[in-house]
């Protein structure tokens, strides 16, 4: 292995390792004290308006209630049959 594929490996496993660090150390963080600068006159009147969601499932990229996938404790990485995913 010739001396600059050592250094690049042992900057990616550097580089690696401090992202680790980083998520690990603010993963739990709320943020701070919020400061709001130069309010509008409305905020308070539009904070009580209501708000509209609209939330869309995909499931995993097409894998329904039926099937069994391995992320949610189940055996599979590919849905039942060609069938659930069209539905």
């Amino acid at each position: 292995m010739s001396l600059l594929a050592i250094i690049i490996s042992n900057i990616i496993i550097l580089l690696v390792l401090y992202l680790i660090i980083i998520i690990l150390i603010n993963r739990h963080k709320a943020p701070s004290g919020v400061i709001i600068v130069n309010e509008p006159s409305s905020l308070k009147q539009n904070l009580a308006q209501n708000i509209k969601l609209v939330i869309w499932n995909i499931g995993y990229a097409g894998l329904g209630e039926e099937s069994d996938f391995i992320i949610d404790g189940g055996k599979n990485l590919i849905p039942p049959s060609k069938k659930i995913v069209q539905k």
